[in-house]
C-alpha cells in the first residue's frame, strides 16, 4: 500500500483510438507520469494498440493499461459500489516511503464522482 495516494487528473472518456489514422473505438487507457510534459499523461487505444502500448522512455512511473469500463467504481457512503454510467477516469498517483518506483492507478467514474 503506497504512503501517501493523489489524485492527479480527472479527464472524459475518449471515443476513438490516440495513435494516428487508427479509428477504431476505445478499449482501454494507459497512465504514466511523464518527465518531458511534467505531468500525467493519458492515452487513449483500441484493443490492438492497447496490448501493445509500452511506456516511453520519459515516463518516471511504469505505465498503467486498463480496460476502459463504463461502469464507475466509486464507493458510495454504505461502502457499495456507485454503478452509475462512467463518463470520466481518475487518475491517482501512489507514493512509497523506500525506493519502489511510484505508481499510477486508473478508475472509472461518473460525473457525480469525479470531485470526490
Amino acid at each position: 500500500m503506497p504512503n501517501r495516494v493523489t489524485r492527479l487528473a480527472v479527464t472524459a472518456i475518449k471515443n476513438t483510438c490516440y495513435f494516428e489514422g487508427c479509428e477504431q473505438p476505445v478499449v482501454s487507457a494507459a497512465a504514466y507520469h511523464s518527465n518531458l510534459h511534467h505531468e500525467v499523461v493519458a492515452v487513449w487505444m483500441c484493443k490492438e494498440h492497447g496490448e501493445t502500448f509500452t511506456a516511453p522512455e520519459d515516463a518516471t512511473t511504469a505505465v498503467t493499461v486498463q480496460e476502459t469500463i463504463r461502469t464507475c467504481r466509486a464507493t458510495t457512503e454504505d461502502e457499495s459500489m456507485c454503478g452509475a454510467y462512467a463518463t470520466h477516469i481518475k487518475i491517482l498517483g501512489g507514493e512509497y516511503a523506500d525506493d519502489r518506483q511510484p505508481e499510477i492507478k486508473i478508475f472509472s467514474v461518473c460525473e457525480k464522482h469525479t470531485q470526490e
